[in-house]
């Protein structure tokens, strides 16, 4: 009876928040209309722009092709949605499997240390929020976002496997987790990226991210709840954490080979070389 009444309380809770989600996006699409229609004729309608790069500098491009609307659509769905509404399970997810953690014989963490370590989590994305500032002034916003899904993905790796090493496994779990937070960070970033690439439908996307930011979050605590209850909690992590990820990068970035080989030179600063002192004659 409690696992129902849980079950419903999420569920009218998850559906307020699509349906205010829902609302929002589409009052903000009426008032575009509106000024689209208030505006004269020989103006050109907004286009999405920076899909190919050049985030930072907000020029626009119309766009007129499929490939282009294609590379629009990849963007939405790797950013918007694999980046930003699948941050649910990095957010919840943790508590949702502490309890299989704890029942794990090969690990050996007690309740009151996996507790501990969620606030390391939250000590994490305060840390992130403060270096976010730093690598701005190095990265692009594209090279941001992919230095930091790109730590995430090993991240899901690291999370079902550095805990077992014998001696250091609380050392592994703290370490994983506050790195865990510190990537947490990366939903604000996925919002200035696709503010970039798409201006003037900012609140539209907005809204979407949202409303499915909480359909994830339910059917994830469903899905956790009933049909996973008693399943593999490192296939859990690795499904939740790893696979929109993954598809997130591969996805929503065309130029992901070269965005990843421009990370270690825009990182590191350049060493300046010895001078040479003037010749004097």
């Amino acid at each position: 009876c409690d696992f129902a009444t849980g079950i419903t309380a999420e569920l009218t809770m998850a559906s307020m928040s699509v349906a205010c989600g829902l609302m929002a996006g589409t009052l903000a699409l009426c008032r575009r209309r509106r000024s689209r229609m208030a505006a004269p004729n020989d103006v050109a309608e907004v286009s999405i722009s920076n899909l190919e790069g050049d985030e930072e500098n907000g020029k626009t491009k119309l766009i007129e092709t499929k490939q282009t609307w294609w590379m629009a659509c990849r963007i939405i769905l790797g950013v918007g949605i694999f980046f930003g509404s699948f941050q649910a399970p990095w957010q919840a997810l943790p508590v949702l499997l502490d309890r299989k953690i704890a029942a794990d014989d090969g690990l050996p963490f007690t309740e009151n240390q996996l507790v501990l370590s969620q606030t390391v989590i939250f000590v994490g994305w305060l840390v992130g929020s403060v270096l976010l500032h730093p690598l701005m002034q190095r990265l692009t916003i594209k090279q941001l976002l992919v230095f930091l899904a790109s730590i995430m993905l090993l991240l899901s790796l690291a999370s079902i496997t550095l805990p077992y090493i014998p001696h250091v496994s609380l050392t592994m779990l703290f370490g994983v987790r506050l790195l865990h937070g510190i990537c947490l960070n990366i939903q604000g970033v996925q919002y200035i990226y696709m503010q970039n690439c798409f201006p003037g439908y900012g609140s539209q996307l907005c809204s979407l991210v949202n409303a499915l930011y909480s359909v994830v979050s339910v059917v994830m605590a469903l899905i956790c709840g009933t049909w996973a209850l008693h399943s593999n909690w490192r296939l859990e992590a690795l499904l939740w954490f790893g696979l929109p990820i993954l598809i997130g990068l591969l996805l929503g970035f065309s130029d992901l080979l070269s965005v990843l080989l421009s990370l270690p030179r825009d990182l590191i600063p350049a060493t300046p070389g010895p001078t040479v002192p003037a010749a004097t004659g």
